[in-house]
């Protein structure tokens, strides 16, 4: 059975099969490779099915076609469901934009970030003057600028227009911050909107080639108004990753957080901003991404260990949000598409992702089924076997070596 896992990741054998073995040895955890084989191959049946074929006779390709059906029939209705949710809770416009920005800003609400004051951020702008931004903005000065607009979009802004060198800039200045500039407050969804975002918004989307950026720092996820033209699943695809952006700033506050109290503080920030912070464990032999340590505490309903974690760090500070089970209460046609993460349909060495963003990310390519994407769910089912190979021990003294060095050493002898 795991050679689905192994074909599915497209790992390298014999290593593959080595190192689930060690993972068993050092966790504890038997067989978690096959109970997740086993469920992928299950699940994935299930959901070919429900598409109305045969799972014993149905292709990759077929496979393919019908996934990228759903996704657009499902973005229609996605779409509908948020225009009535605009005309019911903003305005008799009922625009797509205003039912998106508000629902989502009811998930960001439940999101206690840890996240860059203001004032802070303002600073930051008056020192590295994103002149290419203002430029566009037509100000005049830099003080009116920040005076009226928010500082994530006009970071959001500067990331897509302005230099190279302004960017490392950018990043450096951040040597200069303290925990002090930082404050527990909800994450925020800012839209650029306004007629004076309009012409910069489209230079934006031409170089991002999406609609949402995410700015963990400050958290705040930024969206760039919807093309009047745009391939079906964009609305999905929007959603989603605006969704799992909110995911990814509770993780980033957790780790700030759990990290006041050290010197390199500042440096945290700046990898945190760079997408960079991993763990190292022993016990997966490679590092992982430090939101996927995050989502493991989120499962367990257990204390946090202050010893590990520090005194700034509480239980309910793990928030990660199913996405596929959100946008079902959204529309609950989307239901189609829970527990789909990790799911793939494999065929004579052929994978299909059934995830929904590489599925919405094929949609709005129209990408030919020999070009299909797939690395999300590659991604997720990765994720997902390192999460179910987690031992607490082995977990905890790693998250101890970075977040509070001065008790790794007594964590790893008890």
């Amino acid at each position: 059975m795991t050679r689905i896992l192994s074909e599915i990741l497209k790992a390298e054998e014999p290593h593959f099969q080595l190192q689930l073995r060690q993972l068993e040895q050092l966790s504890g955890h038997g067989n978690a490779d096959i109970k997740l084989s086993v469920e992928v191959t299950q699940q994935t049946k299930a959901k070919v099915q429900q598409l109305g074929l045969d799972a014993n006779d149905t292709t990759a390709e077929e496979l393919y076609h019908m996934l990228l059906e759903r996704v657009r029939a499902d973005d229609a209705r996605l779409e509908r469901a948020l225009r009535t949710r605009a005309a019911t809770h903003v305005s008799a416009e009922a625009k797509l934009s205003d039912g998106m920005v508000h629902a989502l800003s009811e998930d960001a609400a439940a999101v206690r970030g840890f996240s860059l004051k203001s004032s802070a951020a303002r600073r930051l702008i008056k020192q590295v003057v994103p002149k290419r931004v203002q430029k566009s903005l037509n100000y005049r000065s830099i003080d009116a600028m920040i005076r009226n607009e928010q500082p994530a979009a006009l970071i959001a802004a500067a990331r897509s227009l302005e230099s190279g060198a302004w960017r490392r800039t950018w990043l450096d200045a951040y040597k200069k911050l303290k925990p002090a500039d930082f404050e527990d407050k909800a994450a925020s969804i800012v839209y650029l909107q306004t007629e004076r975002w309009q012409e910069l918004a489209r230079k934006m989307h031409a170089d991002l080639a999406h609609t949402v950026v995410a700015l963990p720092e400050f958290g705040a996820v930024v969206l760039l108004p919807l093309p009047a033209e745009r391939p079906k699943g964009t609305v999905m695809a929007t959603t989603v990753i605006a969704l799992r952006e909110l995911n990814m700033i509770a993780a980033a506050s957790s780790y700030l957080r759990a990290s006041q109290m050290q010197a390199d503080f500042p440096s945290r920030v700046r990898a945190i901003a760079s997408e960079s912070v991993t763990l190292t464990t022993p016990l997966l032999r490679q590092s992982i991404p430090w939101h996927v340590v995050h989502q493991h505490f989120s499962r367990l309903q257990t204390e946090v260990n202050e010893d590990i974690f520090g005194p700034y760090v509480q239980r309910s500070d793990f928030y990660w949000q199913n996405v596929e089970a959100r946008l079902t209460t959204l529309c609950p046609a989307m239901a189609f598409w829970q527990g789909t993460s990790f799911l793939s349909f494999l065929e004579q060495g052929k994978t299909v992702s059934l995830n929904l963003l590489d599925s919405a990310i094929n949609s709005c390519n129209s990408f030919a089924y020999q070009f299909r994407h797939t690395a999300d769910a590659e991604q997720a089912l990765w994720h997902e076997l390192t999460l179910r190979y987690m031992h607490r021990d082995s977990l905890e003294t790693a998250i101890a070596n970075i977040l509070q060095p001065q008790f790794a050493k007594e964590i790893a002898t008890n």
